[in-house]
């Protein structure tokens, strides 16, 4: 005979998993009113701001391109230390 454990039918509920438990949101130290503007920058928002940076744009023409607040992108750059034009 195989060493089979069998299991209850309730746990095979859609879902259930003992590792696939949600673990709380990790805090990302962004103020709240940051969080929205900084997904629009895509899954890796400073690199994209330095880089944005990098080629020269101007906070204005950083904030115009990814529809943001030209005050979000100032305070990004602030936050991350990334030099300003």
């Amino acid at each position: 005979m195989n060493s089979c454990q069998l299991l209850p039918f309730s746990q095979y509920k859609s879902g259930y998993s003992g590792s696939n438990l949600r673990k709380p949101p990790q805090s990302t130290g962004l103020p709240l009113e940051l969080r929205a503007s900084v997904r629009r920058l895509g899954p890796f928002p400073r690199q994209c701001l330095e880089t944005f940076s990098d080629l020269g744009l101007s906070d204005k023409e950083i904030a115009h391109y990814f529809d943001i607040t030209q005050d979000c992108v100032t305070s990004l750059r602030t936050l991350w230390q990334i030099g300003s034009r």
